[in-house]
């Protein structure tokens, strides 16, 4: 089920029409894995253990991960909404 946020989150801020496909890898990877782990944290599940250690090695300069904020807050609003829509 991360693994499915995960990648939703790169089809929704780095598929071909995103203004964001350009960004490279270690930014599109940290904002991936930081909307899984938003979603997964919003299902009741904890993949802290994996998640966070995924982030910090894309995220080494922090400078990555302070751009990458609002997209990551966008995109975890919509999965949460698709989320809670499908389990109600």
């Amino acid at each position: 089920m991360k693994t499915l946020y995960h990648e939703y989150a790169h089809s929704q801020l780095h598929g071909l029409k995103s203004a964001f496909k350009d960004r490279p890898r270690a930014y599109q990877e940290t904002q991936a894995e930081a909307v899984a782990y938003v979603a997964m944290q919003n299902i009741g599940v904890d993949t802290s253990n994996y998640s966070l250690g995924y982030v910090a090695t894309w995220a080494k300069d922090t400078a990555v991960i302070h751009s990458a904020l609002s997209e990551i807050q966008q995109v975890s609003n919509k999965v949460i909404e698709l989320s809670d829509g499908l389990t109600k």
